[in-house]
């Protein structure tokens, strides 16, 4: 009933979280019955899957199966393969994707241009420690028994094992909200537990309980061979995966991940300009035509008589993102003008003022009658 609510509210559909507790304790049974509401309101499964590590070709199978019987369109956001010993499968992902798209599921992917990911340092946890939320989990942490296990677990690949992913704790970036542990910020776990001068494992955990779980951290999971491979699929868009931030103000965070300022133009300067990985316009579909047409956002992607405008533009020889791992807080270069809705909202590095954008709904949208 909620997410028929929603649908009729205006979602876009119905998504997961299946590496995160709560999410990570969903049947596949139970996300088919919700899916099947979502799908009768013409939505999207989009899903962030059960795994990108270890048993990643079942959790594609999981995603197929709910596209299936639930009978909707399936979008894996931020398809990637994660884990040195795994580099160089996203070949097999990106054959078994194309193998239920050729059966006739309607499947796609969208990815960031990054070989590093940011999430919460709480999920480099076992998903058991979380269960009945953040208090529960604190609480865990402190005990010396269950310390001891999960010490254990993070040293082993049979679980979505993000620590173990990145390679342990000189690839991981610690990110705080707490302004006690500000003089973190952008460090590695590693350099953190020489500070503290405690284990890798214990730095771990302490700092979750320090920051209330709260922390977030990068962590560098990925090759530049799977991620081109990725990219290269003409069923991949691009997806930027964070938050819009402002440079100052409260909400300021110096240390983020670098898409947040870099993603769309990482991909046409880095990886179209200066790796000709593709042509400009398909590169360009990723970014409007296909999304917007994913989303069934009517009269929105392209330059066409009778759409919205909502146009960028941009110098394709200087465009390049300035964001990295040590500093994200960078504006990219190379973007000239923004119009938004047939409205000029940024040119040449200054916002205008103007705010056009509109609510975008899904296709199961019944406004309320006053």
């Amino acid at each position: 009933s909620l997410v028929e609510q929603a649908m009729k509210d205006g979602a876009l559909g119905i998504s997961s979280a299946l590496i995160y507790p709560p999410n990570s304790y969903a049947t596949a049974e139970e996300l088919i019955e919700l899916a099947k509401v979502a799908s009768k309101y013409g939505g999207l499964y989009s899903t962030h899957m059960r795994s990108e590590g270890p048993s990643e070709m079942e959790a594609l199978a999981e995603a197929f199966r709910i596209g299936h019987e639930a009978s909707l369109p399936v979008e894996i956001f931020h398809l990637k393969v994660a884990g040195k010993s795994r580099w160089g499968n996203m070949a097999k992902v990106v054959q078994a994707i194309q193998q239920e798209r050729d059966s006739g599921l309607d499947i796609a992917a969208d990815m960031y241009p990054y070989v590093a990911s940011e999430t919460d340092l709480a999920a480099y946890v076992p998903p058991w420690a979380a269960d009945g939320g953040t208090e529960k989990l604190l609480e865990r942490l402190k005990n010396p028994s269950v310390r001891t296990r999960i010490k254990k677990e993070l040293a082993i690949d049979n679980w979505e094992n993000i620590y173990f992913e990145a390679g342990g704790a000189e690839h991981v970036l610690i990110l705080p909200r707490d302004s006690n542990l500000r003089q973190f910020d952008g460090k590695t776990l590693a350099e953190v537990a020489t500070a503290w001068n405690k284990s890798p494992e214990d730095t771990l955990m302490d700092f979750i309980i320090a920051d209330h779980a709260r922390t977030f951290a990068v962590d560098f999971f990925g090759s530049e061979e799977d991620l081109k491979t990725g990219l290269l699929q003409p069923w991949t868009s691009i997806g930027l995966d964070d938050p819009e931030m402002s440079l100052d103000g409260p909400g300021y965070r110096p240390h983020i991940h670098p898409r947040t300022f870099g993603s769309m133009p990482r991909f046409l300067g880095n990886y179209v300009r200066d790796q000709h990985l593709m042509t400009l316009e398909s590169a360009i579909r990723k970014i409007t035509s296909l999304p917007a047409q994913r989303e069934h956002l009517e009269g929105r992607g392209l330059l066409q008589a009778g759409f919205f405008a909502d146009i960028t533009i941009f110098d394709p020889a200087s465009i390049i993102d300035h964001a990295t791992y040590t500093k994200p807080d960078q504006l990219s270069t190379g973007v000239d003008y923004v119009i938004v809705n047939g409205q000029l909202e940024y040119v040449k590095g200054k916002l205008t003022g103007i705010t056009a954008g509109r609510a975008l709904r899904g296709r199961g949208y019944q406004p309320s009658i006053q």
